[in-house]
């Protein structure tokens, strides 16, 4: 079954218009961070076979609802629901942005209880920095890359590694890099850090490279690791939830019930703080 990304592109934009003037806001983001790059920016993702919609016209006519607000404290709230007809779901995304640069987020998907959909890989957040965000630090399981079942030879501690250490190059390439149970994760260049803590352990990988790099889908290229190279990007998947490898019949299995995402209803909460250093 092939696994399409499918990108739900998030509200932030939007609210330049309405932070724009706001007293004492700071503006971190929009002026230091997501600046260059490959669509530097936020994204939801929902991995499912039936799925596969372009950015935000196709959301505008999905029936999206947008709304912001800023109050006394110069808090910036927004709200977005994105109706997903192709799987009998509705996406809601809540953004808080505080005038220090602290950005919470609040992302909760429901499917319909009576609809037979295809099972989502993965539920979380797709963020594109420039490539110079190459530098990772991060508390959870380590040094190596690791899966909900894959993880119980990994320990859990404070681990620094650059973002192209956790690329591997697997004959074909794949899935690869991410890290299990994290408490913190931090990305940084030379002057500035951003850092990702959610209300549960997340699983989270950054690389150089986009999914369709790493993925064919259905039909293979036979592609081997070293016939591309690593885009001019840095792209972290923040994850609240993603199926395991399975394939405990040596290939192909599915990952055992525990590992799976079967559930009709999911939420991923975290915050991204901003510091210059």
């Amino acid at each position: 079954m092939q696994h399409q990304v499918v990108r739900l592109h998030h509200a932030f934009q939007q609210s330049l218009a309405h932070t724009a003037g706001a007293p004492g806001y700071h503006d971190f983001y929009f002026a230091h961070i997501f600046s260059g790059g490959y669509s530097s920016g936020y994204y939801s993702y929902v991995h499912a076979a039936v799925l596969d919609s372009d950015a935000f016209e196709a959301f505008k006519e999905a029936g999206d609802v947008f709304d912001a607000e800023i109050d006394k404290e110069n808090k910036v709230s927004v709200n977005t629901l994105y109706r997903l007809p192709q799987v009998y779901a509705d996406l809601t995304i809540d953004y808080e942005f505080s005038s220090t640069g602290e950005l919470m987020v609040n992302q909760t998907i429901k499917i319909d209880d009576k609809a037979e959909v295809p099972m989502l890989p993965r539920f979380g957040m797709e963020l594109v920095l420039p490539k110079e965000f190459n530098a990772i630090k991060y508390y959870g399981k380590g040094p190596f890359e690791n899966y909900v079942d894959r993880n119980f030879a990994s320990e859990v501690g404070v681990f620094e590694q650059t973002v192209s250490e956790q690329y591997y190059p697997y004959i074909r390439p794949q899935e690869t890099g991410n890290k299990t149970d994290i408490r913190w994760y931090s990305i940084f260049n030379e002057a500035q850090k951003i850092t990702i803590e959610g209300n549960t352990l997340l699983g989270v990988t950054a690389l150089h490279y986009l999914n369709e790099d790493l993925d064919d889908g259905l039909v293979k290229n036979q592609r081997h690791a070293g016939e591309f190279s690593e885009r001019d990007l840095t792209r972290i998947l923040i994850d609240f939830k993603q199926m395991g490898v399975g394939s405990i019949n040596s290939w192909g299995a599915l990952p055992l019930e525990n590992y799976r995402l079967t559930e009709k209803n999911y939420s991923l909460i975290f915050k991204l703080t901003p510091k210059i250093k």
